[in-house]
């Protein structure tokens, strides 16, 4: 069967595996490939690779044809799924979440679940999770159209932000981990309630300026626990919960919700005082908890 090659440029989150499941055919061929001599070379150990790594795809003609490639030959990411839906006006992020886990449904057969998941929270961190001034026009147009629906819908509180610090920490949980995402999450409250105390010291704190603010905390630790409960599935179980927020038993929104007792608190590590109270990260720790729960829920008994 005749051969051709596929020119990819690696998304955040991928893996060799994941790719040569997704085209049909293996890590090896595609690293051992002749055409990805210079690929090798720069990344002589395969499961070390980098986003913006490009690679040749050795497959069958019959196979392209399949996919339904673009003129250039390279198939769509996430990341252009992703924009491509909210140009088409798909604006709710259930529905766009609930979009995304119904593309990788409808291709399980050929595509890892563990790998697409990771892509999927990859995409969502490019547009949703970055700093807005990061991002190009185009997209700053689409994080508005996200922005506008929440504010209509009351989701994530109906504000962008806790659905930002919610998506960044999952990005962060796919690139290095829960831990990693937990302590971005403390790290990056620490740092604003600096820049509350210098504002307060030279007169110059706005109105934004709450410094350590434990609601964006709790949603980016959640963020980060929510992709690590998937990473922490088999494949056959990653895939049973993906598909249950493709068909709609669970939303995206919905499997977090967060404690109305958390607040901003600039200078303090927790607003609690007594000592038989719970701490703040207790709290957290229990909201999570919860959302883990909701998710087991969702799972056969053999994949608790």
């Amino acid at each position: 069967m005749p051969e051709t090659l596929i020119p990819h440029k690696i998304q955040k989150g991928e893996t060799l595996s994941g790719i040569g499941a997704r085209w049909g055919t293996s890590w090896t061929k595609i690293y051992q490939h002749p055409s990805n001599a210079e690929f090798r070379k720069k990344r002589p150990n395969p499961n070390i690779i980098r986003p913006g790594d490009n690679v040749n795809i050795p497959i069958n003609v019959i196979w392209v044809e399949l996919e339904k490639v673009t003129v250039v030959g390279t198939k769509i990411s996430y990341l252009e799924y992703l924009r491509k839906k909210i140009d088409e006006g798909m604006i709710d992020i259930d529905e766009i979440f609930k979009s995304m886990c119904s593309r990788y449904t409808n291709n399980s057969s050929r595509w890892d679940a563990l790998d697409d998941i990771d892509e999927i929270f990859g995409a969502l961190y490019e547009i949703l999770g970055k700093n807005y001034n990061k991002l190009d026009n185009n997209d700053k147009t689409r994080w508005r159209a996200i922005r506008d629906s929440l504010l209509k819908s009351k989701k994530f509180k109906g504000e962008m932000d806790k659905l930002q610090h919610f998506v960044a920490g999952a990005g962060v949980a796919a690139d290095a981990g829960e831990f990693a995402g937990w302590s971005a999450a403390w790290l990056v409250e620490k740092v604003d309630s600096f820049k509350r105390w210098w504002a307060d010291l030279w007169g110059t704190a706005a109105s934004h300026q709450i410094g350590f603010d434990w609601d964006d905390l709790q949603f980016t630790a959640a963020g980060a626990s929510f992709e690590d409960f998937f990473d922490d599935l088999n494949e056959d179980c990653c895939k049973i919960l993906i598909k249950a927020f493709a068909d709609g038993t669970l939303n995206f929104s919905s499997v977090f919700t967060p404690d109305p007792r958390l607040h901003g608190g600039y200078g303090e590590f927790s607003p609690v005082v007594s000592p038989l109270a719970q701490t703040n990260i207790d709290i957290v720790d229990d909201r999570v908890d919860d959302m883990e729960n909701l998710l087991k829920n969702a799972l056969p008994e053999k994949c608790k």
